[in-house]
């Protein structure tokens, strides 16, 4: 099984392809951080130019990249998440979501392009949620119609060209040639997959394309079972795994003596009888589910699976790990003060009318606090203005990059190259890797 990614980043997508068993031929992305990271966790080279060859790990623009050998048959699986922003609800107006009307947004043409050049048997596309409305639905369906009629892509391409040429670069070469020779796609999935129903300690939600060529007869069942697979597991859809699990390395039943600790930090304004009580109160469960004792059993492998088990970051050395992804940082004493006065599940609105308020600021990830009973919100990649996601501790401010990587989903082997402020986009702009090592188990059911 063999797997070709572009816009690979840090290897979120790819590490649980590589963790199936799927061998990664070659990557791409611009940012040289990211490949240094990659290359470090799946012992690519580096190449510095957007050459992909096998092995190695090709820096620079996808427009600019090509392939820099022949292929010995098709791979098995393209994978890829072209940039997000110019989709993302976080942009909020729809005149601030421009979509495939900016070069940045027209990237999944690049995509394409090597969809059409490669003829993998099955593709794996991400993006984001607001993919689904930016223009009015109108970019959802282009990019869906381009995949499914990828024999039109150079004539399409031409056509964007002549509508918009600003946003849009000539027909590479490679595309080019291979017309008259480019097979047609099958869309076998498009959802929006939320990572915190396949164990990931994390409330993030995620579009996925996947799509197979014409040419590979799929059974029916194995489709049904593929979509049954990516929805998730009844028991972590209503009884998910925590920040508290995640940062602290035990299942939520091992848990109560440290929930105890945290209900006696913050003194009354955040109160609470037990772990396991207020966790089913918060997830409308009751004692002697049977739903929940499985799902106690899954968070408990999931802990074990990616590393975690046994090692609180909490309690953790800023030295534990070798790439220094542990370290607190150093706050003001303002910022401390407010998130003193901050319960957890709670964000700056929480000391709005004191001294404490932060003016101007509408997005509720603002200096929030995890709650330790429900999932991380969103591990986000850029943003100053308490936007880096704090912890449930009262005594801890802001989280490690580290805490970030675990509530990501990355297991704790996987370690970081680059500055904190670059780790910390690493990290966010990732898909969870364990989320995407249930999608490739998945596909390999189909195969």
């Amino acid at each position: 099984m063999k797997a070709i990614s572009l816009f690979s980043g840090a290897g979120g997508l790819d590490w649980g392809f590589h963790k199936a068993g799927f061998r990664i031929l070659s990557a791409l992305d611009i940012k040289p951080d990211a490949a240094r990271t990659y290359a470090k966790n799946f012992g690519l080279k580096v190449n510095p130019e957007p050459v992909l060859v096998e092995d190695s790990y090709a820096v620079g623009d996808i427009g600019q990249s090509r392939l820099g050998y022949t292929p010995k048959g098709p791979p098995t699986v393209l994978l890829g998440g072209p940039p997000c922003q110019d989709f993302s609800i976080v942009r909020g107006v729809e005149k601030e979501r421009a979509g495939t009307k900016t070069v940045r947004g027209k990237l999944y043409l690049q995509y394409a392009r090597y969809l059409a050049v490669l003829k993998p048997a099955l593709f794996v596309f991400e993006n984001v949620p607001g993919l689904l409305s930016s223009n009015s639905g109108r970019d959802i369906k282009a990019v869906l119609e381009d995949f499914s009629h990828l024999d039109l892509l150079p004539s399409r391409w031409r056509e964007q060209r002549r509508f918009s040429p600003e946003s849009t670069p000539p027909l590479p070469e490679d595309l080019a040639s291979e017309e008259g020779e480019i097979p047609r796609y099958t869309l076998i999935y498009r959802d929006v997959i939320d990572a915190s129903w396949h164990g990931v300690p994390q409330g993030r939600k995620r579009l996925f394309v996947i799509g197979a060529r014409e040419d590979i007869a799929l059974d029916p069942e194995g489709l049904l079972a593929l979509k049954e697979a990516l929805s998730g597991s009844p028991a972590l859809r209503k009884y998910p795994l925590t920040a508290l699990e995640a940062l602290e390395g035990k299942a939520l039943t091992e848990l109560e003596g440290v929930y105890g600790k945290i209900l006696q930090e913050y003194g009354g304004i955040y109160e609470g009888k037990g772990a396991v009580e207020d966790y089913l109160r918060l997830h409308g469960g009751k004692p002697g589910d049977p739903l929940f004792e499985r799902a106690m059993e899954e968070h408990a492998r999931v802990l074990d699976v990616m590393g975690w088990s046994g090692v609180s970051l909490t309690e953790a050395a800023e030295g534990t790990y070798p790439d220094g992804t542990h370290r607190r940082a150093q706050e003001s004493a303002a910022v401390r003060e407010r998130m003193w006065e901050i319960p957890p599940g709670e964000n700056h609105l929480a000391v709005k009318g004191t001294r404490h308020e932060v003016e101007g600021r509408g997005f509720s990830l603002v200096y929030r606090r995890l709650h330790p009973l429900r999932p991380a919100y969103t591990v986000v990649a850029h943003g100053g203005g308490g936007t880096w996601g704090y912890h449930y501790r009262r005594h801890l401010s802001r989280l490690t990059n580290r805490e970030r990587a675990r509530l990501q989903g990355f297991p704790d082997g996987f370690l970081f190259h680059g500055t904190q402020e670059k780790v910390r986009s690493q990290i966010g702009e990732a898909v969870p890797p364990l989320l995407s090592w249930r999608i490739a188990q998945a596909l390999l059911e189909l195969l």
